[in-house]
């Protein structure tokens, strides 16, 4: 009786948990995009970005040399310049409700995350044709919870990213919320949460790229219509 009454009562108790993480969560994508927004007026109305040459890994989190064209340097450039504290880039869900802790005055001393663990969302890649100005479609998506497709990357920089599509892959979602869904940052910094990864009238997965089956971490979008966010 006593086993019975206690997984009446945990059930619910997890279920409020993971409420309060998913809402949690959706403030810390608002305060992310309040810092795109006070980046961008800060610097003629761009998006954060940092020089990339097509081809480059984008996949390479925490790999500190210049060299390194991982997208999540991008966005580190709020925390290093302080219009972010580092720490919102950690999903409450994903961390199992424990902050990492990183000093605001410590981003300084690197040009990327120091580790995957300091970042759980994944960011979109730009494509080729598409303006890096702040100035775009509002309900594009920006960022989101972490891609299931690349939720274990390769410890050593030095090794390759090979991952291939499958059947599973294609009905995951972000496991920062239990497979339940993701919570999405839109350009008007709008923020949902969403149970499925097809987004729009085109029905656009947004952690996939159109016809690409097999990924090395070097693709990107063709068009600005194929939403991709990793890693």
């Amino acid at each position: 009786m006593i086993i019975f009454a206690a997984g009446i009562i945990i059930a619910p108790l997890r279920h409020m948990r993971q409420d309060y993480w998913q809402k949690y969560c959706q403030s810390q994508l608002q305060r992310i995009g309040q810092g795109i927004n006070a980046y961008s007026a800060d610097n003629e109305n761009k998006l954060p970005a940092v020089a990339t040459t097509l081809g480059s890994p984008w996949w390479k989190i925490g790999y500190q040399g210049k060299e390194n064209h991982s997208n999540t340097r991008h966005m580190w450039l709020l925390a290093k310049n302080n219009y972010v504290n580092p720490t919102d880039f950690v999903c409450p869900g994903a961390r199992q409700g424990k902050a990492i802790q990183l000093d605001p005055s410590q981003a300084k001393n690197y040009s990327d995350f120091p580790a995957r663990r300091y970042v759980t969302y994944s960011f979109r890649i730009i494509c080729n044709k598409q303006s890096a100005d702040k100035n775009t479609d509002g309900q594009k998506v920006l960022i989101a919870d972490l891609n299931p497709l690349f939720e274990k990357l390769p410890q050593n920089t030095a090794n390759s990213l090979d991952v291939q599509l499958s059947e599973k892959l294609l009905n995951l979602n972000s496991s920062n919320h239990c497979g339940r869904g993701q919570n999405i940052l839109f350009c008007n910094g709008s923020v949902e949460f969403v149970k499925t990864r097809q987004m729009g009238i085109l029905q656009d997965d947004i952690f996939t790229l159109r016809d690409t089956n097999v990924y090395k971490g070097v693709e990107i979008p063709s068009c600005e219509t194929d939403a991709f966010l990793a890693p």
